[in-house]
């Protein structure tokens, strides 16, 4: 298959870039459906991907471009291809090109315009190393394993500093009849928040602004900032897994900071939560 084809940008429409709360981009139906449908009938064995966890409750996996480019051989020939074209300059010209005013604007240290993006050379994450890249990129075959008891596999928070982008795109079975695992971008109730050194959010400070359905073929992603709020809904008791594509893109220095939260009692109770429970539910 042309590599062009395979490239998840292939169809985005400079139009579904929205600007708030935060910066971010979704497109239903990203993908050609030929492809699309391809990706879901050729998904790897669950046991393999997941690394053997396919039996613990609601439990998130990635099988990293890393993990691709050293299974060849046990993997669809679809997916390797998919995943290579992706985890490219490519994808990260297409990113720049979409997200152009919001990038130079929050983060011009990376460029002023579009060519100092485009310069940006670009590797494959925990392949490359940023000693000869700026940019390290990484599509995995993700998922979340079935629910027996009803969780949200990860709360609202913000992601490391380091990353630039984070997205998803969702390869739901046609057969799966679940509720719930929805993508959440929020936003604070009280425009006066401040946010600390906990990166997740507790549920009264913040409000939903738009939510992206676990739905085949919906793909959404977002420039990663202090104020890119986001979360997975709660996922209802079901046999089937929640499957998708997790794309992440870093630098090697932090974008922005993150105030220190050690002396806020409520986030030490949560934290304390958190390490007793394993839970990310506030």
């Amino acid at each position: 298959m042309n590599i062009d084809n395979l490239l998840i940008w292939k169809n985005a429409k400079k139009n579904n870039v929205f600007k708030t709360p935060y910066p971010y981009f979704h497109q239903e139906n990203i993908l050609d459906e030929s492809l699309c449908n391809g990706l879901i009938s050729n998904y790897p064995n669950y046991n393999f991907i997941s690394k053997g966890a396919w039996n613990k409750n609601n439990f998130r996996f990635n099988f990293s471009a890393v993990d691709v480019l050293t299974s060849k051989d046990k993997l669809p020939s679809l997916w390797y291809d998919f995943v290579t074209a992706n985890a490219s300059q490519s994808f990260f010209n297409s990113f720049s090109e979409l997200f152009e005013d919001e990038l130079t604007a929050r983060y011009p240290t990376l460029g002023k315009d579009l060519s100092d993006l485009k310069k940006l050379k670009v590797g494959i994450r925990k392949v490359d190393t940023f000693k000869t890249h700026d940019v390290l990129i990484d599509i995995q075959i993700a998922g979340n394993t079935p629910v027996a008891t009803p969780t949200s596999v990860r709360g609202r928070h913000i992601d490391d500093p380091r990353k630039i982008l984070g997205g998803l795109l969702y390869l739901r079975l046609d057969e799966d009849n679940s509720t719930g695992g929805e993508f959440e971008i929020s936003e604070p109730k009280n425009k006066h928040f401040k946010f600390y050194n906990d990166v997740y959010i507790d549920d009264r400070y913040a409000k939903n602004t738009k939510t992206v359905p676990y739905k085949k073929n919906n793909f959404v992603l977002f420039l990663n900032s202090p104020h890119s709020w986001h979360g997975v809904a709660r996922r209802q008791k079901t046999a089937f897994p929640r499957l998708f594509i997790n794309v992440i893109a870093e630098v090697k220095d932090p974008l922005f900071s993150i105030k220190d939260r050690r002396d806020n009692w409520d986030y030490f109770l949560r934290r304390i939560k958190i390490r007793k429970y394993g839970k990310y539910e506030f």
